[in-house]
């Protein structure tokens, strides 16, 4: 996956808007975070906690957590990984962020 097919996936989602800052894309739901590019092929995702664990440990060379995030629902994402399904992966973190926001929107929990 590429920044492009980032951006479509992500705006895809209904109530997903692009915007930028720095210079770089931050796709938000009602102003809130669901991903956002660190560089060309580095993205950062905001996932609860139980579907970052599952991401790590089904994708290591996909998703890490730096120590900055360790206490933040927040998952890196590298778009150029060697693992074959890295796209799928990706798609379903997104997909995860976007459920949590939505969801934190309504004032649900998200985390089901």
């Amino acid at each position: 996956m590429d920044l492009d097919g980032l951006d479509a996936l992500a705006t895809g989602l209904d109530g997903v808007r692009r915007t930028t800052r720095d210079g770089l894309a931050r796709w938000q739901y009602d102003g809130r975070l669901v991903v956002r590019e660190v560089d060309a092929r580095t993205i950062v995702v905001r996932v609860p906690f139980d579907v970052r664990a599952l991401l790590l440990a089904a994708h290591p060379a996909v998703f890490a957590v730096p120590q900055r995030y360790a206490r933040h629902m927040m998952v890196v994402a590298y778009l150029d990984a060697p693992d074959p399904a890295t796209d799928d992966a990706v798609e379903d973190a997104v997909v995860a962020a976007w459920r949590l926001q939505r969801a934190q929107g309504r004032g649900e929990s998200g985390l089901t």
